[in-house]
């Protein structure tokens, strides 16, 4: 099955000479940094690895691209809200069973909208997890 990005790879040759640029110039950057970049240390190693993974492999362009937290989802990767959400955030919502409803995703919606901010709604969304149910004590 070939999934969109592979056609977007073909499809936008401007997009992807920008990310072969970007990807010469971050050649020093690592997985380490972005994380603790984008959490201040690597506090949410799940959803650090999972951005990464998406915006090096499945959403890049180029192979071996490093992401960076400031990149801009339309400019950077051509992605616009609904790409965001079927491919990053409803995903993982439904990987982890995660509440979708009250998270508000306004952010997304600016043309300037940024790897940070996919990370800020899906700390928000892990955060929504109902809390288990009390069990009874036994006297």
């Amino acid at each position: 099955m070939i999934d969109k990005f592979s056609i977007y790879r073909v499809l936008f040759p401007f997009r992807r000479a920008r990310q072969l640029r970007l990807r010469q110039e971050r050649m020093g950057y690592s997985y380490l940094q972005f994380a603790r970049d984008l959490f201040g240390g690597d506090d949410y190693p799940e959803l650090s690895s999972l951005l990464w993974r998406c915006f090096s492999d499945t959403c890049a362009l180029v192979p071996d691209f490093r992401p960076l937290p400031s990149d801009e989802l339309a400019s950077i990767y051509g992605m616009g809200l609904e790409e965001v959400l079927d491919d990053v955030l409803f995903p993982f919502a439904e990987k982890h069973d995660l509440l979708q409803t009250d998270t508000d995703m306004s952010a997304l919606k600016r043309p300037d909208a940024t790897i940070l901010d996919v990370a800020v709604i899906l700390l928000a969304l892990s955060k929504l997890r109902p809390p288990p149910p009390i069990s009874p004590t036994t006297s």
